[in-house]
């Protein structure tokens, strides 16, 4: 629509890499455009396939419309290019919740991370007339960071003079929906909406404002709060559509459907061989007591650690494997020569590990090995122990067991079912355990493709081939990694099942999106979370589907609860019910962190 003569002729589209890919092959075929996204510093990769080089990203930078990644765009020396290049009609940002303050202080206001920087220049510099921040799941942990969001588009005095106006503003409108505002609090909002030069017309004077918050009767008021919601930057900027839109849109008769209803349910699995609660025990421990000496020796060595934990849960091979890794690498430092091994980390996990060090990039190792030989020999012998122990189940596996059964279930009326692990090693694991059975009918999507068994062999596919073959109803297990949880349409599925839960609550929505989408045909969604019996992982998920409704509803407001259920998952902050109902309550209590998520 902007295109068509309403004044955009150059575009730049700032999206996460993981799906430049996908925004190019929709834009083609949902809106017939044929953008170019940009791979490196000056290639251009048409839709068709077609590569064309140019000079130098300044050269790139040129075209009328480019789809260009945003972690590539924020780098510093990126930047600055972007900034100097002509100036665009509109630049569109997606995930936009990711850009944010580099400290998450109420008056840091000044400090941002790099996407929030790229975002202020173009603005304060005039380089873009227009922008378009898009977040499908806003995950925002502070009530200021919309505002900062709302700055970057144009907003100033009188909402960002303090954030004390803002909380004023909104906490005021949230009381008023029950008693009268106070004469001095209402002189407030009649000053803040005086000096925004935009603020709609209301229907009573400034000068009456605050008078008629004040004696208005509970319906007068109710329909003033609303005027004052609305026409607040927050109300003026924010365009939010949620399920309850769909359900609206369905009762007028515009959409044949309303959005389907998940139904949840929790499997839960013990260990039927008591070898199994051995290895899962001693790799507690282990965990446990290398943490602390790992973190002794270098802050943030050990939240590398971590990862095997999650690992154990999850299948015998992702832990075998990571295991045999970790043994590679102990025998290397044990004979004195230097550990050139990296950890193998999947995205995901360096990302949470990121997350856990405050936000900060976590650093680098080369690896979480132990510098000194004696205690790569000590660690060597547990390492040891522990694979004769998972040796000695001999393929046992209490988990798959109960899997299996959960999928009958899932799927006992023909849908197709999804099954997510964390981790490549078990997806792996889980599509051979299955091919027996499903032959052709089970595939299997990661980080590096997707695979389907096809004339006696595995064979790589492309993410459409993927959807296509779902559609048509090829495939009737789609096993994957978290990779497929962004950019794959999968609404031909209607079951869905957790294998393992994510250490990162929030990637919880982005699975279930996946299936939960427009275009679903099943009135209702099966969703299935395998957990351990009496495990941290229980209980955590418990008081989150309890206090947040984590798998019906999932809202960004929840974001401060699910930083702390992170830890709690990881080992690394003891299990508390009672802080996390408390983080969990806190949101309903406030009012400026409600204002984000009006519908």
């Amino acid at each position: 629509r902007l295109l068509a003569g309403r004044g955009v002729r150059r575009a730049l589209l700032l999206v996460p890499a993981g799906i430049l890919r996908q925004w190019q092959e929709e834009l083609r075929e949902k809106g017939g455009l044929l953008v170019p996204r940009l791979e490196g510093q000056s290639t251009l990769v048409w839709p068709d396939g077609y590569e064309e080089q140019t000079l130098d990203l300044a050269t790139a930078l040129r075209q009328p419309l480019l789809l260009m990644s945003r972690e590539m765009a924020r780098l510093e020396q990126n930047a600055s290019v972007v900034l100097a290049a002509p100036a665009w009609d509109l630049v569109l940002l997606d995930e936009a919740h990711a850009a944010r303050r580099a400290s998450q202080v109420e008056t840091e206001f000044n400090s941002a991370t790099l996407l929030l920087e790229l975002l202020r220049q173009l603005q304060l510099r005039g380089r873009a007339r227009g922008l378009l921040l898009l977040s499908a799941t806003p995950m925002q942990t502070h009530p200021w960071e919309p505002w900062d969001l709302l700055a970057v588009l144009g907003e100033g005095a009188p909402w960002m003079s303090d954030f004390g106006v803002v909380r004023n503003y909104y906490e005021s409108l949230a009381a008023a929906q029950d008693v009268p505002v106070p004469m001095d609090r209402g002189r407030a909002i009649a000053a803040t909406v005086t000096e925004d030069g935009a603020f709609p017309q209301l229907p009573v004077t400034t000068a009456e404002l605050a008078t008629k918050l004040f004696v208005a009767g509970r319906e007068g008021r109710h329909k003033l709060v609303g005027l004052l919601r609305d026409g607040a930057p927050l109300g003026r900027r924010m365009h939010r559509n949620t399920r309850q839109t769909l359900r609206m849109y369905h009762q007028l008769g515009l959409i044949a459907r309303p959005p389907a209803t998940r139904k949840i349910q929790d499997v839960r699995y013990e260990f039927t061989n008591p070898d199994e609660r051995a290895l899962y025990d001693g790799i507690q421990s282990y965990v446990e007591r290398r943490f602390q000496e790992l973190e002794a020796e270098r802050p943030g060595k050990g939240f590398v650690m971590t990862v095997y934990r999650r690992r154990a849960a999850s299948s015998p091979l992702a832990l075998r494997r990571s295991l045999e890794r970790r043994k590679q690498g102990l025998e290397t430092v044990a004979r004195g020569a230097a550990a050139n091994t990296a950890d193998e980390l999947d995205t995901s996990d360096q990302q949470d590990i990121d997350e856990m060090m405050g936000g900060a990039p976590a650093p680098r190792f080369a690896s979480s090995l132990p510098d000194d030989p004696v205690v790569a020999r000590q660690e060597l012998r547990d390492v040891q122990r522990l694979l004769d122990l998972l040796t000695g189940l001999g393929g046992a596996d209490s988990k798959l067991e109960q899997f299996v059964g959960a999928l009958h279930h899932a799927t006992d009326d023909g849908r197709a079912c999804l099954v997510f692990s964390e981790f490549t090693d078990t997806v792996e694991y889980l599509r051979d355990a299955l091919f027996p059975s499903l032959g052709a009918g089970v595939a299997c999507y990661t980080g590096d493709g997707g695979l389907v068994f096809d004339d006696g062999r595995w064979r790589h596919v492309t993410k459409q081939e993927i959807t296509e073959r779902l559609s048509a109803r090829k495939i009737r297990v789609l096993v994957c990694s978290d990779a497929a949880s962004e950019g794959l349409n999968l609404q031909t599925a209607g079951a869905l099942i957790n294998y393992d839960l994510p250490w990162n609550p929030a990637r919880v929505e982005q699975r279930i999106g996946r299936i939960d989408r427009i275009g679903q045909l099943a009135t209702d969604l099966r969703i299935v979370n395998l957990v351990l019996a009496d495990s941290v992982d229980e209980r955590v998920y418990q008081v989150l589907s309890l206090r947040c409704d984590l798998f019906q509803s999932y809202v960004g407001a929840m974001q401060p609860v699910l930083s702390i259920a992170r830890r709690m998952l990881l080992g690394v902050k003891p299990f508390s019910a009672a802080e996390l109902t408390a983080e969990a309550n806190r949101p309903a209590a406030d009012a400026l962190a409600n204002a984000r998520f009006q519908g």
